[in-house]
């Protein structure tokens, strides 16, 4: 009977829980080479899946720095519990910020193994606050500054 129960118990455990698992890859000058399409963009809405969960979002491109798309309007994926992508609630709607995206199925993804999204506010680039202070990250920089840098760093 213990035996029994053991096995069960291994198998609940070895398919039910998926984590995200992967290293920091660095501020966002640092990764956004190895990134598709590195972007400012506008939020404009955040779109819920069937458990009413902000799962993705749609973002007005204002500036392309890396990469191409044809569309004014893309979809970006976030976090659905189990991706190494930062949820969706983290962005805020009328927001504008910096993403340094990756291809996922002919729509992209930001995703956490590094610093891929920056929020601009009052003239300045943001890091998230829940990066860990170990990790490095932008801070806080002026917008001008800022894009000089990455438009210098950018392999096209």
């Amino acid at each position: 009977m213990k035996a029994i129960l053991l096995i069960i118990s291994i198998a609940l455990l070895s398919t039910s829980s998926y984590a995200c698992d992967c290293f920091w890859g660095g501020n966002f000058m640092e990764v956004c080479n190895g990134t598709y399409l590195v972007v400012k963009v506008k939020v404009l809405k955040k779109l819920k899946d069937k458990r009413h969960f902000n799962h993705k979002m749609e973002v007005e491109i204002i500036e392309i720095f890396k990469g191409k798309e044809t569309s004014k309007i893309i979809a970006v994926w976030g976090d659905d519990g189990k991706e190494c992508r930062p949820y969706i609630d983290y962005f805020e709607t009328g927001e504008t910020y910096y993403l340094s995206l990756y291809n996922y199925n002919k729509e992209y993804e930001v995703m956490n193994c590094g610093e891929t999204y920056l929020q601009v506010k009052k003239g300045n680039v943001y890091s998230d606050k829940r990066f860990p202070k170990e990790n490095s990250h932008i801070g806080k920089m002026r917008v001008k500054k800022f894009e000089s840098q990455l438009k210098s760093i950018l392999i096209n």
